[in-house]
């Protein structure tokens, strides 16, 4: 199972999104008219200042709400690029709360609305008849939101809903986990035996400690689960244990 290199720049994206800690001025900033002053000629893997990266994240996520947004969902997107969009802007929208400055506060509930719309336009439906590596997508849209919600406000409702599609989310995929073909490791479907990838085992690792270290825990589930569950831990960290094995057969 070898891992590829696709995932670990989106997991790159998502960290420099959480760990961006910088304090521009956002004073007067108005994201319908934002001045692009950002150099953008960056060259690669150069993010320029703190600052030229943060307006820089702040720009497309103005661009994705503004073009592609239509109320409930983005439309030209499919159900697990949308759960894709979704982890991304609540992990944008966390960096954006911990800033100063006065343009902030409305700058964060604009997309906070819009975002929470997104929970009940999602269609769930559609994505748990899809791969496992789509399913694990959903659970970590909404941990993300989950974090986000620490950030910025407590809301036990909205955290309790969060925790609960995430847990049902985390375990359909879990199914995918199978010890029996290739030494271990996800499978990406069961009508496609033995194939096996390495995006699907690394959301999988990635959704296990989300769950051990973000959930709240689920009540609405049965039977319930609390918060910190060692099964998502041991999920993880068997998980961990067979990234090397390459014993299926490859084209």
């Amino acid at each position: 199972m070898r891992f590829c290199t696709g995932s670990l720049l989106l997991a790159s994206l998502l960290l420099f999104l959480q760990t961006v800690r910088g304090t521009p001025n956002l004073d007067g900033l108005k994201t319908s008219n934002l001045k692009r002053n950002i150099n953008s000629t960056l060259a690669a893997r150069d993010l320029g200042s703190t600052n030229q990266s943060f307006l820089a994240m702040v720009n497309a996520l103005e661009v994705m709400q503004s073009k592609f947004w239509d109320g409930t969902t983005w439309p030209l997107g499919i159900a697990w690029t949308e759960a894709v969009f979704n982890t991304i802007e609540w992990a944008a929208l966390s960096s954006i709360a911990r800033y100063r400055g006065s343009g902030v506060a409305s700058l964060v509930d604009k997309y906070y609305s819009q975002l929470l719309n997104f929970f009940d336009g999602e269609n769930t439906t559609q994505v748990l008849s899809e791969k496992y590596d789509d399913m694990q997508w959903v659970a970590l849209e909404w941990l993300e939101a989950i974090k986000f919600l620490g950030v910025y406000e407590k809301n036990s409702s909205y955290i309790a809903k969060f925790a609960h599609r995430s847990r049902i989310f985390w375990d359909v995929a879990s199914q995918g986990y199978n010890t029996t073909l290739c030494g271990g490791g996800m499978v990406w479907t069961y009508s496609l035996l033995p194939y096996k990838n390495a995006i699907t085992n690394e959301l999988f690792i990635a959704s296990s400690i989300g769950m051990y270290l973000y959930s709240p825990g689920d009540s609405i589930g049965n039977p319930p689960v609390s918060a910190h569950d060692p099964k998502y831990l041991n999920a993880a960290i068997e998980e961990y244990n067979v990234r090397n094995v390459s014993l299926c057969p490859t084209s």
